[in-house]
């Protein structure tokens, strides 16, 4: 099966559930948090450094959940969501009106077109050079002093916690993540510099008991805000992170 196809089955089967875009083998609280610390990196690093009325993509938008934050803060941005799965597409329609239904690696985007670019656990599913060309053609798409963020999984802590915790080995689509040094290595571009970067390192550190407690919504709640605060705070670009995020600006 064609990774498309998987993609399809996995959003019918979710819909707008954190899970079918994040981790399928955590719990949904888990996979909550993680979404509002994505969430998070987006509302505290990429919204103040748009204008009003700003033209934002979600490259792997899914069903829209970064879109909305965008939404909530930039009430007259020009949303546009991209994803290869009709299903998402239908969604992210319904919400936003916009939307464009075709694969990150061959975007139909003129150059020097967006103020703001969101890149959240799309790399993740892109097989070696061409995941670098891929985050060249899509800093050509940026206007100059236009601002795109990155977020993927840390290959290393996953390699990890298959090990301790097998139900992170549940996957029905193909993606990995990147190294420390590899995913630094796709920002290097002489069109752009790196604004900031950083992890969710708190929130790996404490994952076996969020595991524990994830039926607790009142424990789950209190740890939530307390760990996303933590780790917007620090932008820890630390080696043993579930996620990494990078932000780029274009000169």
């Amino acid at each position: 099966m064609i990774l498309r196809d998987k993609w399809e089955e996995r959003a019918c089967k979710y819909q707008n559930k954190t899970r079918g875009v994040l981790f399928q083998g955590l719990p949904d609280s888990i996979n909550e948090m993680i979404n509002q610390w994505h969430g998070a990196i987006v509302q505290s690093c990429v919204v103040k450094l748009l204008p009003s009325k700003a033209h934002v993509v979600d490259l792997g938008s899914g069903y829209g959940r970064m879109s909305d934050i965008i939404q909530q803060n930039i009430p007259d941005s020009m949303l546009v969501g991209l994803d290869f799965s009709y299903n998402y597409c239908q969604a992210y329609a319904a919400k936003y009106g916009s939307v464009v239904c075709a694969d990150i690696k061959k975007l139909p985007f003129l150059p020097n077109h967006w103020d703001g670019i969101l890149v959240v656990t799309s790399l993740m599913y892109i097989e070696g050079a061409q995941c670098k060309a891929t985050v060249d053609e899509i800093i050509d798409t940026l206007k100059p002093g236009g601002v795109a963020l990155f977020v993927d999984p840390g290959f290393e802590i996953i390699k990890i916690l298959r090990y301790f915790f097998k139900i992170l080995g549940k996957k029905t689509t193909d993606g990995e993540g990147f190294s420390q040094y590899s995913y630094l290595k796709l920002f290097e571009n002489n069109k752009i510099i790196v604004v900031n970067k950083g992890g969710n390192a708190m929130f790996t550190i404490f994952l076996p008991i969020l595991m524990l407690i994830h039926n607790r919504p009142i424990m789950i709640r209190f740890f939530c805000k307390w760990i996303t605060s933590f780790d917007v705070y620090l932008k820890f670009y630390f080696k043993y992170s579930l996620h990494r995020w990078v932000l780029i600006r274009r000169v």
